[in-house]
C-alpha cells in the first residue's frame, strides 16, 4: 500500500463525511453522544445545534468521528485506488468536490459583506457600550461593522477567489488568493474568539490541498525560475471529450454557484433593504436630565433598531431588553429581558422637540434628553483625507 494513497484516501473520506455529513447525522449522532460520554468522559449536557457557534461540543466531536471512520475507511478506498488505471482522474474529481464546497461557502460570505448583512451598521447598544465590557467577538464585529466599505472590500476578495475556483484553467489562482483570504479569517476566528475556528480551518485546508495539488509548478515558476507547461486535465471520459449531457450539467452548477446564490443574496437583500435601514420610533441614546422630579433609579435609555431596548440605572448596570411601542395609548413596554433579574416595565411617553418623558405607573415623570451624533465621536469623526496630527483617542 502506497503511503501517499492512503493519505490521499484519508484526505478524501474525511471531506466528504464533513461536507456530507448532515446526510449521515442519523447514524453519527449516538456514536457523539456515545464517545463524548465514555471516551471523553463529558459530564455537561450539550445539543447538536450550536445557535450560531459553529464550535460547540457537539461539532468537535462529529469532526473527530469523522476523523476516525476516515482512517478506518480510507483503507479499503487505498486497496480500490491501488488498482485504479487512473488514479488522477479521481483526484481531480475530489478537487472538484473542494472547489464546490469552497464556492459555496465563500459566496455566502462573501455576498453577505458586500450586501451589508453579516455586519449591519453599530447598534447604539454597542456604541454606548465600553470597550472592557465587550467580549473579543464584539470587539472585532464593531471593528467590522464601522466600515461598510472595507467589509465589502473583504467579502469581494472571498467572492473573487470563489469565481476563480469555478473554472480550472483558474482553479490555482483562486486557491491562491482564498489561501490569503482564509489566513486571515482563521487568524481573526482564533485570536478574537469567534465561534467558527472549526469550520473557517477546514475551508482554510481545502483551500492549501487545492494549492498544494500544483506545488511542482508553483516551485518552478516562483523558485527555480523555469519555464512550465500548461497543466493536463483528466477527466477519464474517452479521449478526454465529455458528453453533451455531463457538460451541460458542469454549466448548470457553476450557473447556480455564480449565478443564483447572487441573486438569492440580492433579493434577499433588497427584500429587507428598507426594513434594515428603518428607525424605530423612538430611535436614539436619551440620557436621564437630572431634576428633583426625575426618578433617581434610571441614568439612560437605548431604544435601538429591531426593537431592542437597554436600561441602564444609576449604578451602571444594563438591562437588555426588546420593546415595543403602542401608538395609540403613547406606551413602551420593555420585555423580555436577557437578564433574569429585570422585570418587565411599562411606560407612557410624550415626544416633544426638545426631550422625551416616560412616565412610570407610579406617575412618576422621567425627563430624557436625545444624545445627539456629534457626541459619539466613532460615528462623527468621519474619513479625513488631511490629518496634521493623530487623531487617536
Amino acid at each position: 500500500m502506497k503511503l501517499k494513497h492512503y493519505f490521499f484516501s484519508l484526505l478524501l473520506v474525511y471531506y466528504f463525511l464533513h461536507i456530507f455529513g448532515f446526510i449521515f447525522g442519523f447514524v453519527f449522532e449516538p456514536l457523539v453522544y456515545f464517545i463524548g460520554e465514555h471516551i471523553f468522559k463529558i459530564d455537561y449536557t450539550f445539543e447538536v445545534n450550536g445557535y450560531g457557534s459553529g464550535d460547540n461540543t457537539y461539532s468537535y466531536l462529529a469532526s473527530f468521528c469523522n476523523l476516525l471512520a476516515a482512517f478506518v475507511v480510507a483503507f479499503p478506498v487505498t486497496f480500490l485506488l491501488n488498482k485504479a488505471k487512473n488514479i488522477q482522474v479521481i483526484q481531480n474529481y475530489f478537487f472538484v468536490l473542494l472547489r464546490m464546497y469552497l464556492i459555496f461557502f465563500m459566496l455566502i460570505y462573501g455576498l453577505s459583506k458586500i450586501y451589508p448583512m453579516q455586519f449591519p451598521p453599530i447598534g447604539l447598544q454597542r456604541l454606548e457600550q465600553t470597550y472592557g465590557d465587550s467580549s473579543p467577538m464584539g470587539l472585532a464585529w464593531s471593528f467590522m461593522q464601522y466600515s461598510q466599505t472595507y467589509t465589502a472590500f473583504a467579502g469581494i476578495t472571498e467572492v473573487l477567489g470563489a469565481l476563480l475556483l469555478l473554472s480550472r484553467r483558474t482553479m490555482t489562482l483562486g486557491a491562491l488568493v482564498l489561501t490569503g483570504v482564509l489566513t486571515n479569517i482563521v487568524m481573526m476566528n482564533f485570536c478574537y474568539d469567534i465561534p467558527v475556528k472549526l469550520s473557517s480551518s477546514h475551508m482554510l485546508l481545502a483551500a492549501l490541498i487545492l494549492l498544494l495539488s500544483d506545488y511542482k509548478r508553483f516551485i518552478n515558476f516562483f523558485v527555480l525560475n523555469k519555464e512550465i507547461k500548461a497543466k493536463i486535465h483528466h477527466n477519464g471520459f474517452e479521449n478526454g471529450e465529455e458528453p453533451k449531457a455531463f457538460f451541460l450539467g458542469k454549466v448548470v452548477l457553476k450557473a447556480f454557484f455564480a449565478v443564483g446564490i447572487t441573486t438569492y443574496f440580492t433579493i434577499q437583500y433588497f427584500s429587507y433593504k428598507d426594513e434594515m435601514e428603518k428607525k424605530p420610533l423612538l430611535y436614539g441614546i436619551y440620557e436621564v436630565v437630572p431634576s428633583e422630579e426625575n426618578t433617581a433609579t434610571y441614568r439612560s435609555f437605548i431604544f435601538d433598531r429591531y426593537d431592542t431596548g437597554v436600561i441602564t440605572d444609576t449604578n451602571y448596570k444594563k438591562n437588555i431588553y426588546s420593546y415595543k411601542v403602542d401608538t395609540k395609548t403613547k406606551t413602551v413596554t420593555f420585555d423580555g429581558s436577557q437578564d433574569t433579574t429585570a422585570v418587565k416595565q411599562v411606560f407612557k411617553y410624550q415626544k416633544t422637540k426638545d426631550e422625551l418623558i416616560l412616565t412610570t405607573t407610579s406617575a412618576k415623570k422621567i425627563h430624557l434628553k436625545e444624545k445627539k451624533g456629534e457626541a459619539i465621536l466613532l460615528t462623527y469623526r468621519g474619513f479625513n483625507w488631511i490629518n496634521e496630527y493623530p487623531y487617536n483617542r
